[in-house]
């Protein structure tokens, strides 16, 4: 780019510059425009709306560690729980705040040797 500029400064034609050493006039103009041009992206800076807020976090791990499903890992919670016509998050989600450390892993409440039916 510097030598196109020095010779366009010096009087040549641009397209004729390009020519003479190889370089296609439209992939100078997209060279230029990204040097002037300033990254137009905003960052998200609000949380997502459907974000879990402290209590409903709280609601989900009173449930994980509730007598009933202490045993069980969130793959098993859900489901049961859909079948009493409750949904309180997803799947992944019940992963997401079991991991964030707030509660221990839910299949690690079982003493190891007992089986219970």
């Amino acid at each position: 780019m510097m030598w196109i500029t020095e010779s366009t400064q010096a009087g040549a034609r641009q397209q004729q510059a390009c020519l003479l050493i190889g370089l296609s006039t439209r992939t100078l103009q997209r060279w230029q425009k990204a040097i002037e041009q300033v990254d137009g992206r905003t960052r998200r800076t609000a949380p997502p709306p459907h974000k879990l807020s402290p209590c409903e976090r709280a609601k989900l791990l009173e449930i994980t560690s509730s007598a009933k499903f202490a045993h069980l890992p969130p793959s098993q919670i859900v489901p049961m729980l859909a079948d009493e016509g409750l949904y309180f998050a997803s799947e992944s989600t019940f992963y997401r705040v079991l991991r964030d450390g707030q509660a221990t892993e839910a299949s690690t409440s079982r003493t190891p040797g007992k089986t219970t039916f």
